[in-house]
């Protein structure tokens, strides 16, 4: 009978790949044998013979020896290659193969090491939108033209303070609010400058019209109670991105979480699952510049909104509720509010809440008046920490950490050798390359033995060559 036999011919056990060429030789049958694994008997066949065609399949060579002028091969059937036709026909469910380029599929068999990574990326800055660490004041004042806030800022602010404070202006409170009370509603810290008038405005209480009235100085009319910044999208820097993938299931956990940093709320989660394919996400902001509240509401690009977070950028200057009395132990009922109030700014005016008493007490005492301790009410809206909170930065900032991969050449190196997720259905002709199947089970023309190694390696792992 007549073999092919090549002796250069390399290739994987669980390959399906076939040689072409080859050299053809007469040989013998060595008796007893099976036709999945035969010895051949021969004279002028090389001993460095490695693959033999025979009986239309195709075998390696297990072993030669030499017996006298003749030598024996021994061979074991590769069951990959003789049924590559009808391997190439099965319709399969897939599991990973070097085909794919889908980076976005988590692999399983790769693994997060705990080697962390990290980007830091500014999203929006606020100081560029009207925030600042100087800050100003929100007045609220209510009088017969109305109720109406408006902003001061510090050098305005002191300049109120010393209306409170002068020997005319309390006596001229004690006349003018006599049947009046709380004409000064309230006064905020804020960083933030909002939407005012361009030209000043005298903060004037009382009756007005020159009837029990006065003013305490100048302020900016606020024009406008809420506020809506809304810029555009901004892209976010991830770990991956100097890794060469524009998005792949690195990006995503266990592999990759992160945080934004926004200012008046703190820390808080960000959905990294949602906005990485992206990369990028919008923020909008709405602010209430009166009460000053601060809105955020977290979106993809497309739009579809991932979170909204509320807190508050402004203190309360509290307005407190004592009343004065003079040397000759007049009680000015009056003087309660404004009383209060001139204590409580002219502490905020110096940054020095614990001392707004004392420091009034004095001012006053220096007029001979005795004003007992203002009671300061905490509730506010806001707190302290609000204001702290403007110092710790204005920027929003979006952090990404990814935990390394175990392997992270997941498109090349890492591809060819054992593939990349598919999972879906697929004819195995169409892919090539590494190729591991999920349950597949083939039709042959063949030994049982075949098909169960055929369907071995195709559920393990094999390459489609």
């Amino acid at each position: 009978m007549n073999i092919k036999y090549w002796t250069n011919f390399s290739k994987r056990t669980n390959s399906t790949k076939q040689p072409t060429g080859g050299t053809q030789a007469t040989v013998r049958l060595k008796e007893p044998c099976g036709i999945s694994s035969p010895t051949f008997i021969c004279s002028g066949v090389p001993d460095t013979v490695k693959y033999v065609q025979a009986f239309g399949r195709y075998y390696f060579v297990s072993e030669v020896t030499h017996n006298g002028g003749l030598i024996e091969i021994s061979c074991v059937s590769d069951p990959l290659a003789t049924y590559k036709s009808a391997i190439g026909a099965l319709y399969a469910d897939v599991e990973y193969t070097s085909s794919s380029t889908n980076t976005d599929i988590t692999d399983p068999r790769n693994r997060p090491t705990n080697n962390v990574v990290s980007t830091v990326t500014t999203l929006l800055d606020l100081s560029n939108y009207g925030f600042s660490t100087s800050g100003g004041y929100i007045l609220g004042i209510v009088s017969n033209q109305g109720f109406n806030y408006y902003y001061l800022t510090q050098a305005l602010f002191d300049n109120l303070c010393n209306h409170l404070l002068d020997l005319d202006s309390i006596s001229d409170i004690g006349n003018t609010f006599f049947n009046v009370s709380n004409c000064i509603v309230s006064c905020t810290w804020t960083p933030y400058t909002p939407d005012h008038s361009s030209q000043l405005t005298a903060l004037t209480v009382g009756h007005g019209n020159g009837i029990a009235s006065m003013d305490l100085g100048a302020g900016y009319l606020i024009t406008q109670r809420t506020e809506l910044i809304a810029p555009t999208a901004s892209a976010i820097t991830f770990p991956t991105d100097s890794w060469g993938y524009d998005f792949c299931y690195l990006d995503v956990a266990p592999y990759t979480q992160g945080t934004l940093y926004l200012p008046f709320v703190g820390l808080v989660p960000l959905d990294i699952d949602v906005i990485a394919q992206n990369k990028s996400i919008v923020i909008n902001i709405a602010l209430d510049q009166i009460a000053c509240d601060i809105a955020y509401k977290i979106m993809k690009s497309s739009g579809e909104v991932v979170a909204t977070y509320q807190g508050s950028y402004g203190a309360n200057v509290p307005i407190a509720s004592q009343g004065a009395i003079t040397p000759s132990g007049q009680s000015y009922a009056p003087l309660m509010a404004i009383g209060g109030f001139a204590s409580a700014v002219g502490g905020a005016a110096t940054g020095n809440f614990t001392m707004m008493a004392g420091g009034f007490g004095a001012e006053l005492g220096a007029l001979g008046l005795q004003l007992k301790s203002p009671e300061l009410h905490t509730q506010v809206n806001g707190s302290l920490a609000s204001v702290v909170s403007s110092r710790l930065g204005l920027a929003i900032r979006a952090t990404v950490y990814t935990r390394t991969p175990a392997e992270l050449s997941i498109d090349s190196a890492y591809k060819s050798v054992s593939g990349m997720p598919y999972f879906k259905g697929a004819t195995i002709s169409t892919l090539s390359g590494y190729v591991k199947c999920n349950g597949a089970s083939i039709s042959i023309d063949g030994f049982d033995s075949d098909r169960e190694a055929i369907n071995g390696y195709l559920n393990s792992g094999f390459y489609y060559e």
